[in-house]
Formats: C-alpha cells, structure tokens, sequence
C-alpha cells in the first residue's frame, strides 16, 4: 500500500483510497526495507510466517495493535532517508493541539 502498488486485491479491497496510500513510491529498496522493519518493531505492522505446501516460509504484513494511532494521526513515524541525511519522511500526521492552531 504504502509503495502504490496497483494489483486488484488492493483495489478490490479499497487500500488504494487510504490517504497513506503511495507515500513511500519514492523510497529507494534500502530505505523501504528500513521503514518495513521499523514498522515492525514498533508494533505498526506485524509479520506472519507460513509455512506452505512446497516447504517453503512466505511472509504475511498484517496491521499491528499500533497501526491504527498512525491512521488516526495520533502518532507519527519518521526515518531518516538516504541522500540528504537531512530528510525525514514522516508516515502518518502530526499529532494537532489546539494551541498549535491558534495564531497571534
């Protein structure tokens, strides 16, 4: 989702329409790699391995218990990028006070 991919089963299932849909399209391997890791770990995603007919282990990405505070824009995410170290991306919104909002 997060890399604009356009199979059916994303369309069919409307992952196309989420708002964080294709932020990454620009992630170098590495860095996607990174950021598919860090999600892990801080419980945004979740692995599930499968061991199918032929032997082999395929890998499963599920939604964490965490995912759906960065949906919400009650947590962010950041990574630093390769190129500029000076980058951050950012998945998800910045968590909003109301006195962010008030002006001078």
């Amino acid at each position: 989702m997060c890399f604009r991919a356009k199979t059916g089963k994303i369309a069919d299932a409307g992952h196309d329409r989420i708002p964080l849909h294709g932020r990454g399209e620009n992630y170098s391997r590495a860095d996607a790699e990174r950021l598919l890791r860090k999600l892990v770990i801080e419980a945004i995603l979740q692995e599930d391995l499968k061991i199918t007919a032929a032997d082999t282990t395929a890998c499963y990405i599920r939604l964490g218990p965490k995912a759906n505070d960065v949906m919400m824009g009650k947590r962010k995410v950041e990574l630093q990028v390769q190129g500029s170290r000076k980058e951050v991306a950012k998945i998800g919104k910045e968590p909003v006070s109301k006195r962010e909002n008030v002006k001078p």
